[in-house]
């Protein structure tokens, strides 16, 4: 018999855990700004969409990016949402003060159901792309 948790979530934004609300994580790898890539599901390893009268919660984008190039200045990584595989509704920018960074960021963004969320490699040589949210009853 497995345990499952009672309550799942990130530091302050919790979820009840049911049979219908599932925690996912969604991962990119992006290399020479390549802009616009559909996040794939880590437990699938297809592109992840949101199904049909579900919603999916972002709650932390964790980034690891190498050699960006606009320090400061411009993004780093874009994190959003589209009915496609490319580009949509900016959820999330990254900036970073130094040349290769990583960062992780606590949010919490609800993404209807057929969509996809897609990361965007703006400015840096490389950058890996980690979503942890839970999928749920819309």
């Amino acid at each position: 018999m497995t345990d499952n948790p009672v309550v799942i979530g990130n530091d302050s934004i919790k979820f009840i855990f049911t049979a219908t609300c599932k925690p996912m994580t969604l991962i990119g790898v992006q290399g020479t700004a390549t802009a616009n890539k559909a996040l794939f599901d880590s437990a699938t390893n297809a592109r992840y969409v949101v199904p049909v009268g579900k919603k999916f919660v972002v709650l932390k984008c964790q980034v690891q990016a190498a050699q960006a190039t606009a320090v400061g200045t411009d993004p780093v990584c874009e994190l959003k949402y589209n009915t496609t595989t490319t580009g949509g509704t900016k959820i999330l920018e990254v900036y970073a003060n130094i040349n290769n960074f990583q960062s992780s960021i606590d949010c919490y963004c609800e993404v209807a159901a057929g969509n996809y969320l897609n990361g965007d490699n703006t400015t840096a040589n490389y950058a890996n792309i980690t979503i942890l949210g839970v999928e749920c009853d819309a």
